[in-house]
């Protein structure tokens, strides 16, 4: 093992994933034990409320890169455990789903006093009633949350080029150009990329499948977005 350079100190999030991150959170989370692993289920406090129930992992993601793989990149993914049909309907939900993505802010330097994960700096998200939220600017895409069941498992792979990808049940429903493809530093190093998600409403509680690898499937060719369809500071 290399020493650590002098007078370097480690950020305390720079492990690699393996739950949510408790000891700084959005008030209407609450976390609990999930497939034998500590504070690996989040789900949201209030059922009524959709707002304030964010939750970031306490590490970075793994780069998948084995030569077995079809497909390389950073991955997490996360099961759906409770949806609330009855207070959000999805005849009525439209944005009120789920939001879910990448910050490239550490879990204990995000800010604390947030209602939805779409307020926190250098994040990347997907969802909110078919949106990608990328550097502040809301972009309709043709793929919308509305329908995930309980069950389903949620995959989100951010390629080494910086595009992101959706996978439900192993399927590839969503890929997307970002702004990650712009980091000035990313050919040099590892990208330190951090797992958010956002329980706004008609989905009320995931579990995170931190040991999950990305589907060895080839990646098909980026969702077609419609020219003129990028949003201003849209909220839901």
């Amino acid at each position: 093992m290399r020493p650590m350079a002098e007078g370097r100190k480690r950020e305390p999030a720079e492990h690699l994933l393996g739950a949510w991150h408790t000891k700084k959170h959005s008030w209407n989370t609450k976390f609990s034990k999930a497939l034998g692993d500590p504070n690996t289920k989040v789900g949201r406090g209030t059922l009524d409320h959709p707002g304030g129930a964010m939750a970031v992992g306490d590490g970075r993601l793994t780069l998948h890169k084995q030569s077995h793989l079809a497909c390389h990149g950073y991955f997490w993914a996360f099961a759906i455990d409770e949806v609330a049909e009855g207070l959000f309907p999805a005849g009525i939900t439209r944005a009120m789903s789920i939001g879910f993505g990448v910050t490239k802010i550490a879990p204990q330097n995000l800010p604390s006093k947030r209602t939805y994960a779409y307020e926190y700096p250098d994040t990347t998200l997907v969802g909110y009633g078919g949106h990608i939220i990328d550097r502040g600017q809301w972009t309709r895409v043709p793929w919308d949350p509305i329908d995930l069941r309980v069950g389903d498992v949620v995959g989100n792979l951010i390629t080494e080029e910086g595009d992101l990808v959706v996978f439900v049940n192993g399927l590839q429903v969503l890929r997307l150009a970002t702004s990650l493809e712009d980091d000035e530093d990313v050919g040099h190093h590892r990208r330190s990329l951090f797992p958010v998600v956002d329980l706004c409403g008609r989905i009320s509680s995931v579990t995170l499948l931190p040991k999950s690898a990305p589907p060895n499937v080839r990646l098909t060719v980026r969702t077609k977005v419609a020219s003129g369809r990028r949003l201003t500071d849209v909220r839901h």
